[in-house]
């Protein structure tokens, strides 16, 4: 995929926290990992569960669902992996 701009490369993080039944408690958006970061580490799923969504901008999103920090954090640290990231701005 060809870059038409030269507008710098911007990734589009949300995270929500769930409840048991469905219902959302929380919701962060923003372009920054580390906001989403600490999201996930002041919110961790007790009963409930972690959505979390990146989106690249040019019709790419990544996201999924996750009930412990660990597998949440680990999923957004593959999302953003430079690899991933150089194959998607190309």
């Amino acid at each position: 995929m060809k870059r038409i701009t030269n507008r710098k490369f911007r990734l589009g993080f949300l995270g929500k926290l769930y409840d048991k039944n469905g219902k959302e408690i929380a919701k962060v958006r923003g372009q920054m990992k580390k906001r989403i970061l600490d999201f996930i580490e002041a919110n961790p799923p007790k009963e409930g569960h972690l959505y979390i969504k990146v989106n690249y901008g040019n019709d790419f999103t990544n996201e999924s669902d996750h009930t412990s920090q660990a597998e949440a954090i680990k999923a957004l640290n593959s999302y953003t992996e430079k690899q991933m990231l150089d194959y998607i701005s190309e």
